[in-house]
Formats: structure tokens, sequence, C-alpha cells
């Protein structure tokens, strides 16, 4: 209960830096106080979801659940821009089902403003609730389980047995959910929500956190409106106490998952089964079915304009659908935006080996110790930082004036894409690290333990040792960091040198989901469904969690 006991701590930590944030001053207390509405009302929505989803997955014996779950894991890798795109392309402005319900004037769209973002980052945030909560559930002792069947019923054991083990697991996924929420501007900007998040974004972009502010009066102006430095600090400080907070939790359900040896337990339903099989397929269809169809209706429409023989100054226009004009635009994607494309798989794959190797040393020093704290400070920190703050500190860093010793990183910063790659590598290197830590942690100890022995460095059990056992682990930290670097929007939108994909999309959102942008959507989908699937299958392959044989390797052959 040590990790649940810091947790505690963590969390009041994190309660005391709410209430020194909400004495700054009015604009910055009113935008966290909004950043906190915005969190709440997501987490009052997407919990039950979540949690449901994780019940009938991974504790019932529901049909199809295989498949369910390898669609909520996929989803993880779904930039959030995706989801918005799915949901404003039918209620968004223009939307199909904006405009089919317009007469002759504009009709209110469904999704809009506050509730509209609460709406996207609900149904983003489900995938990731499931997934940390079935992974708590699936970490309960089935023993207990089964020794309460004879005093209890089925439904009886999972509501006072499962379900109350796997209570941290949930609060880990309400704490994750509210550092993304908190965070993330992608969504907030789209449909025009003052948040921290996205008034950070905004300012930085009008140059308000500029070096060189001070120096014009109308730039001071605009700089004494942002969010000061104080303001910064501590809402960084806030998403990473509760960052730190959920990887505690995490670590505390690794390690009971990994003492577990016997199956999960999962409620016998019968003929309910069926029953619980259509509710899980009801919640994914709303979920990321919806969407993904709506893309699709978007991305094969065309209108065409229908005049009144009778009265010729009566023009109608009317929509209709072809797949083949939606096959067409996802086709035709890649090439359309190929210059987009190659910048991102360039600057991810460059991401993805600096991550991997870096995440590997943290997840090496989770297992030391005298380390694990530094390296678990290291991820959360990664992991909560918003991407806006990382470009801005990138932007101080690199934006040298010519007179300083340090120019030749201006120069650095104008030509070349150094900038946006730290910023990935910033992102990249926590995902990377969590990947490789249950894999680092079933290692056998006897081997590392042999190794230091016959005089290996630290460097030499990682790197010659540790990482030869867990290759397919490696590779599947490196899909997960490529990933990330796909799906980074906030850093990369701020820095110079990387007009990527994810750029391009966000800025044709602002125009509306248009056929064209749909296309993209779709195409961005099938990029990351095949992303997900190969990661996974190296994740289930024997070189992530060891082989039997590991145990009576000798160390001196690595």
């Amino acid at each position: 209960m040590g990790g649940m006991n810091r947790a505690g701590v963590i969390l009041a930590l994190a309660c005391l830096v709410g209430l020194l944030a909400s004495g700054l001053a009015p604009r910055s207390a009113g935008l966290m106080q909004s950043s906190l509405a915005l969190a709440a009302a997501v987490c009052v929505l997407a919990m039950p979801l979540g949690v449901a989803l994780a019940v009938l997955v991974w504790k019932t014996d529901a049909p199809g659940a295989r498949w369910g779950a390898a669609l909520l894991i996929a989803q993880l890798f779904l930039p959030i821009q995706l989801h918005a795109a799915g949901w404003m392309a039918a209620f968004g402005f223009d939307g199909w089902w904006t405009l089919a319900h317009a007469s002759d004037q504009p009709a209110d769209p469904l999704l809009a403003g506050f509730w509209g973002a609460v709406w996207v980052h609900a149904m983003a945030a489900v995938p990731w609730i499931a997934v940390i909560t079935g992974a708590g559930l699936r970490a309960v002792d089935a023993q207990l389980e089964e020794a309460a069947l004879p005093v209890m019923s089925g439904p009886q054991v999972l509501m006072r047995v499962s379900l109350r083990m796997a209570a941290p697991a949930a609060a880990a996924a309400l704490l994750w959910t509210c550092v993304v929420v908190g965070g993330e501007m992608t969504v907030t900007d789209l449909f025009q929500v003052r948040t921290f998040a996205e008034e950070v974004y905004t300012q930085s972009v009008l140059g308000a956190f500029d070096p060189a502010a001070g120096d014009d009066p109308a730039s001071r102006a605009l700089y004494a409106q942002s969010p000061n430095l104080t303001g910064l600090l501590l809402g960084l400080a806030l998403l990473t106490l509760l960052a730190a907070a959920a990887l505690l939790i995490g670590g505390v359900l690794m390690t009971r998952s990994d003492d577990e040896t016997r199956p999960p337990w999962r409620l016998r339903l019968g003929p309910l089964r069926w029953v619980a099989g259509a509710a899980a397929a009801s919640l994914l269809a709303v979920q990321i079915g919806a969407p993904t169809a709506n893309l699709v209706y978007q991305a094969g429409v065309s209108s065409y304009r229908v005049e009144d023989a009778a009265s010729p100054e009566k023009v109608a226009w009317r929509r209709s659908w072809s797949a083949g004009k939606a096959a067409e635009m996802v086709a035709a994607a890649p090439w359309r935006m190929r210059r987009e494309l190659g910048r991102s798989l360039t600057l991810g794959a460059a991401t993805a080996t600096a991550a991997a190797v870096l995440g590997a040393v943290l997840a090496y020093a989770l297992r030391s110790a005298a380390w694990r704290g530094a390296a678990g400070a290291a991820i959360a920190l990664g992991l909560a930082a918003p991407g806006v703050l990382i470009g801005i500190a990138l932007v101080r860093v690199f934006n040298q004036p010519w007179d300083s010793p340090l120019w030749p990183l201006t120069w650095l910063y104008d030509h070349t894409s150094i900038a946006p790659w730290l910023a990935h590598v910033i992102k990249a290197t926590p995902i990377a690290a969590l990947v490789l830590w249950p894999a680092f942690g079933s290692a056998p100890s006897a081997v590392l333990e042999a190794a230091e022995l016959d005089g290996a460095s630290p460097w030499r059990r990682l790197f010659r040792v540790l990482l030869p056992m867990r290759p397919a682990a490696l590779a599947a930290a490196w899909l997960a960091a490529l990933a990330v670097s796909l799906t980074e929007l906030p850093a990369t939108i701020l820095l110079p040198g990387a007009q990527t994909l994810t750029v391009r999309l966000f800025n044709l959102l602002h125009y509306g989901v248009e056929d064209q942008a749909a296309g993209v959507c779709l195409f961005q989908m099938l990029l990351f469904g095949g992303l997900a699937a190969v990661t996974m299958r190296f994740w289930n392959s024997r070189g992530t969690m060891g082989n039997p044989k590991d145990e009576i390797r000798n160390p001196k052959q690595a």
C-alpha cells in the first residue's frame, strides 16, 4: 500500500497547488477554473461509459470481447483531432446533420462551445478509461473472487470484490483524463472555449511570449494580458502531480498483475451474454462508429445545383453520396498530402529512435530503488507538460539574438527541425518508457545480477543484456513513440520547420470538415490503425514479456 499512500500525498499536494492557483490574477484564475470545469464535465460523462465498457469487455464472457478490446486499445493511437473531425462532420457548423436541418436560415449546430468540447473530449477519453480500468480488473486476484462465489452471486462478486479492488485503476483513469483535458488545446481551439492551455496557445501565436516583447508597447500590452510565469508554473505543477499520482497507482497495479498467475475471473452471464455483447457493441458504435461513419459520408458527398424550370430565380442545392468518391478521397489523401506526410514520417522516425533509447534508460532506472523516484518524476513531467508550454520553452531557448554567444541556436532554429524534434522526443519518451516498464520489470533479476558480478557496467547490462532479451518490447516502444510523434500538435504548430500532416489537418478543420479533410482523416485512421495492429502484435509476441529460457541464459553470451 506504500504506492497508494504516496499517491494520496501527491493528490493532497495537487489540491494545495490548486488552492494557490486560485489566488492568482483574476484572468489566470478564471482560465484555470474553466479548465477545471471542462475536466470535471468530461469525467462525469466519460467515466460511466468507460467503466461500463471495461466491465463488459474484460470481466464478462460477452461475445466479441476480444474484438472490443482490440478496438479500444487501437483508439489509444488516434489523435484527438480525428475524434473532433468525426463529430464536427455531422454536428458542426457545416456538418451534414446541421445542413439537413437548415432552411432559409442557418441552423444552430448541436456541437458548439463548451458542451461541444465536453462531448468530443469525453468520447476520446472513453477508450483510455476503459483500458486503464480494464487493466485494473484483470489484475484482481482471481482466488479472492472465486472464494467469494460460495457466499455471493456472480454479480455481487463483480460489484463488491472486483470493482472495489479495481477502484484505484478507475481513479488513475480519472486522473489521466484530467491531465489530458487540462493540457490539450486542439478541441478547445476548434470550439472556441477559453481554457488555460488554449489561452497560452493563442497568446503565444500572437507573440505574447516573445523574448523581445518588452521592446514594443503593443507587445507589452499583450504580454500583460497573458498568463504570467507563476500561473504557467502552477498549472504545470498541478498537471505533473496528477500524472505522478496516476503513475504510482499504475505501478501498484502492475505489481499485482505480475504476482497473479491464474487467469482472470470472468462473470458467466449465460443467455444474457448476448445482451451484454449487444450493449458493448452499441456503446462502441456511438463512441467510434458514429464519427467514423460521419467522415465516410462527408468524404463521399457531393452538392449540385437544382433550378426550378417554372421559377428560374429559385435555386436549390441537393446532396448525393457516392462510395466511389469516398474511396477516391481516401486514396488521394497520401499523394495530396505527400510533402506533409513525408515530413511527418521523417520527423517521427528520428523521434521514435531517440525516444526508444531514452525510454529504455528510464524504464531501466525504474528497476533501481535509488533512481526510481527521479525516473518516475521525469516520466510524470513529460506526460503532464502541455505541448504548448514545451513549444514556448523551446522558442525561448533557440530564438536567441544575434549578439548572444548562443546565436548558433538561432541558426539551428531557423534552418533545421531540431526544435520540433526535441519537442516530440520530450512527449514520446515517457510513452516509450511506459511500454518498456513492464517488459523490463519481468526480466529475470538473476541474469542481470550475474552480469553485474562479471563486471558489466549499468549501460552494458542495459544494452547488451536486457534489451536483447526484450526485442519485441523495444519494437513496440519504437512504434508507440512514432505514433506519438505523428499525433503531436500543440508544440509542433508553434515551432518552425515542421509543416506536418497533423498541423495541416488542424488548419483545414478550422474551415470545416469538407470532403478532402474527411478523406485525410480517414487515411490517418487507417494509418494509426495499422500502427496499433503492428504494435500490439509485437507486444503480444514472446519477445516482449520474456522467454522462460531467459532464466538460464548465460549473461557472458550477451
